[in-house]
């Protein structure tokens, strides 16, 4: 092997590594989600917004909402249930909605 093709082999051992792992691909995304992963996300989004439909006073929107798989038991960041956010703004008609759905305050 001449001097030159030595040099060569050097650096590309310096930048790949010994055994080739040292550089990703060009395109190199991080790894994909599963399924599971991306339901779990859309779950806990659908969960924020129901509580925040619930302070609101946005009945229509509380209603989609259980409709489409929100947690009637979700609590928000400190711990607070949909139904207690009902009972505190004094919205009896959600109130009502949340606890013949089954939620617990």
């Amino acid at each position: 092997m001449s001097g030159k093709a030595r040099d060569i082999e050097t650096m590309v051992k310096a930048i790949v590594g010994e055994n080739g792992t040292g550089l990703k691909p060009r395109n190199s995304f991080p790894p994909r989600k599963t399924l599971d992963e991306i339901i779990q996300v859309k779950r806990e989004i659908r969960n924020e917004q129901l509580i925040d439909a619930v302070i609101r006073g946005r009945f229509d929107r509380v209603k989609d909402l259980c409709t489409r798989g929100a947690d009637v038991n979700a609590k928000d960041e400190k711990g607070r249930s949909a139904l207690k956010w009902a009972v505190f703004t004094g919205n009896k008609e959600i109130e009502e909605f949340l606890r013949a759905r089954g939620a617990k305050e």
